[in-house]
Parts: C-alpha cells; structure tokens; sequence
C-alpha cells in the first residue's frame, strides 16, 4: 500500500507565521507614522518661510511691515498701504464686531496670488466686499468675489494639522459683522477658509485694548509685537533684534471644551479677513499671544487664544530675520490665566518666552 503525502503548513505553522507578520507591522508602523509626520513638519516649516519671504517682500516694497489688521480705507487713488497705517499706537476708534483685512491679506501678491488679492480688492472696505458678496436682501451673491474670499491657500496650512478647509463657527455677513456660532438657514453666511499661523501682536494679551470688555469708542493700547491694530513697524523698531523676535507661529484648529459648561471652543484663525471689536474674544482670528503656554489644551480663554500646534512637544515659528525655529513646550512662560485683564507693560515682559513676543523690551534672552 502505497501513501501519498502532501506538503503543506499545520494549523500552528500558520498561526506562528502571521503572528511573526503582525509583530514586524506593530513595529514598522511607528516609524512609518514618524516619517510621515517628519514630513508633514518639515512642510510646515517650509510654509512659514514661505511666509516670512513674503512678509519681508511686503516690507521691502512699503518701507513697513504689514498692519496686523487695518481699519482704514484708501479714500485716493494710488495710496500706498503703508499710508493707511500709523506708528505706534493708533487713534481708530474700538468697535464691536468690526473687521478689517488681516495681514496675510496684504502679502497676497507676495505669495504669487496677485490675481486673488486684485479680486478680493483690499485696497478697498472689506466691509464692501462683504455687502457684494452676500447682497442683502436680495440674495443674488457675487459668486467670484465668494469664491475668492473662501479660497483656502495651502501654504496657509499646517498639513499635520486635521482641520476642514473652511471654519465650521467663524462666518461674515453683510454690514461687516463677525460671528462666532452655528449659521442659519434664513440669512446668507460667508464661511472663512482657515489658516494655522497667527501674527505674533503682543507679549501680554490678543485685545486692541486689554480688558475684558472695554467700552466702544475708546482707543487700541501699545502692544509690544510687531504686529497691531493699524500697526505700521519697521525693521529699525525691532530693536531686541530680528534673530531674537517671533514674527509669526502656529495655532492648531483644536476644539476645546470648558468643563463648566457645555460650549465647544475653537482656536483656529480665520483668512483673509480679522476682527478689531473691543469683545475679548474676536482679535484672535489673526493675532498670537505669549501670556500663556505654547501648547495648552487648557479650555481656558487665555489658552485658546494662544499659540499652539499639533506637532509633539511644542510648534513652529517663523522670526523676523526669516529663520524657522521649533519652540519647546517647556519653555519658560507665564501659565497664569485671565492675561486679557492686564494692559501691556514693559513690567509685565518677564518670561523668555514674553520676551521672544516683544520687539523692544531691551532684555537678552541668549539660547532658547
């Protein structure tokens, strides 16, 4: 009798084999993940070179660097940006809800996007552009404005950062109004694209003025970065130096929520387009602030409102001498909340992290 024997793998062999194979991926997977996010950082930080390139383009045409967010009009033709804007601190009055183009706006032709700036028109009112684009009542939008002020620019973006292109709870309406909330279905609402880098405006606080809610009408304080409400800086006004002084960093689309209520909170900024309003809230859609960590998920205001990122261990910043640098979270910094109480002041400049903020604080802050 003769018996045929087949080759083959037993049960246990199998199962041996593809537990060896589930090993080597639960080890490659890792790697693979951090490779990637390698990647996606190191684009990050080639978007905020990109960025300060064209800030410094910016300045180099306007003998300025470009207002944190503007407030004024061109009431001639051929006024330069630059004359829209005054040193130092600036007499415009504090509104509630107002917007003006931010500064990523203004280096728009900067950025190759020249055809997009002219469509947006920002040598003109936003706020024009905004009756245009929603026409109230009649509904009849101008589409190619809409479309170009919800056009989101990838070099904007942080691509570790998951967000949607558009912001889901900031949107602009007719009459140059912001809001903060979940849009009708009975009114036309402009939904802005987002951005993951704010302007570095002050060391202290995001306000024009730095209180809690201040009264309308009265004018922005000083705010130490370089960037503010009607802000015209120079280079020569960065007196700390341009290797010691953040231009612009990131901020993560992270949703907070308070546990003392039952609100969901949002960090992201908006493009194009920043709110001036004296609420403590609204100037965040633009502007950083170095009163609290870099890398808070605190539900807190104050933490919200900060820099922050979705990159471990801290987030990116672009200086003003056009270098990209990687900020530790542990870096020294003042972690106390409700900073939008406090008015700038040299005094108040006390950690290193305030001092990277502040242009002209006179203090050294060596390696960081």
């Amino acid at each position: 009798m003769s018996f045929t024997h087949r080759r083959g793998f037993t049960l246990v062999e199998l199962l041996v084999v593809i537990a060896i194979i589930a090993t080597l991926i639960a080890l490659l997977l890792p790697a693979v993940q951090q490779a990637r996010e390698a990647a996606r950082r190191s684009q990050c930080k080639n978007n905020l070179k990109q960025v300060g390139l064209a800030i410094h383009n910016y300045h180099d045409n306007f003998g300025t660097f470009p207002p944190g967010v503007c407030t004024k009009e061109s009431t001639s033709t051929g006024l330069k940006q630059a004359d829209l804007c005054d040193d130092g601190v600036n007499p415009a009055p504090i509104t509630n809800n107002g917007i003006g183009w931010s500064w990523n706006a203004f280096i728009l032709p900067n950025m190759d996007q020249a055809s997009l700036y002219n469509t947006l028109d920002v040598s003109n009112s936003p706020t024009n552009m905004l009756d245009d684009i929603d026409n109230f009542p009649s509904y009849a939008p101008n589409q190619t404005r809409r479309d170009a002020v919800q056009s989101p620019l990838e070099t904007m973006r942080c691509p570790s950062d998951p967000a949607p292109q558009h912001y889901q709870f900031l949107w602009y309406q007719s009459g140059g109004q912001s809001y903060f909330g979940t849009a009708s279905e009975n009114r036309q609402r402009t939904r802005m694209p987002l951005t993951n880098y704010v302007a570095a405006h002050s060391p202290i606080s995001i306000s024009p003025e730095q209180h809690l809610y201040c009264t309308a009408g009265n004018t922005a304080d000083n705010y130490g970065g370089i960037f503010g409400l009607n802000s015209k800086t120079r280079i020569r006004d960065i007196t700390d130096g341009t290797s010691n002084t953040v231009l612009v960093g990131e901020r993560s689309y992270t949703f907070q929520h308070d546990p003392s209520d039952s609100t969901t909170n949002h960090q992201a900024a908006a493009l194009y387009l920043g709110t001036y309003s004296r609420n403590q809230y609204n100037a965040r859609d633009w502007a950083g602030s170095g009163g609290v960590n870099i890398y808070s998920t605190s539900a807190d205001p104050p933490m919200r409102a900060s820099f922050s990122s979705m990159h471990v261990g801290g987030a990116q910043f672009v200086f003003a001498d056009g270098s990209v640098h990687f900020i530790s979270e542990n870096i020294e910094s003042d972690n106390k909340t409700g900073n939008w109480n406090t008015k700038y002041s040299l005094s108040n400049v006390n950690t290193i992290w305030e001092m990277m903020l502040d242009k002209a604080d006179g203090n050294v802050i060596g390696e960081f």
